[in-house]
């Protein structure tokens, strides 16, 4: 803490109830408004990764995986990574309701 911050909190001491109240509301109001600062941020960032990942799919760029072989790609992956917990994850067998119709 610093030296300021400490001065700080001991003048918030000296308040009455109420004040300390509304010092501790706009507080947390001031940290919602940089959270939503960072969050307007996260967007803007997302909005250019998704404008990429289009213009690399349209553009021929990117290659396009089926959602079965990309598991299956991670599935090795993990495989072939040693990890904490040698057990593999147990999974459950598909049910027909999960499974994607083929033409």
């Amino acid at each position: 803490m610093t030296p300021k911050l400490a001065d700080y909190i001991e003048a918030g001491k000296a308040l009455d109830a109420d004040e300390r109240l509304e010092a501790a509301h706009q507080l947390l109001l001031s940290v919602d408004r940089d959270v939503d600062a960072t969050e307007a941020e996260v967007a803007s960032l997302w909005d250019e990764t998704i404008d990429r990942r289009v213009e690399d799919i349209v553009s021929g760029d990117a290659e396009l995986v089926d959602g079965r072989e990309a598991h299956a790609r991670v599935r090795a992956e993990m495989a072939a990574t040693p990890v904490n917990n040698p057990e593999p994850p147990r999974t459950r067998p598909r049910t027909q309701s999960y499974q994607r119709k083929r033409p």
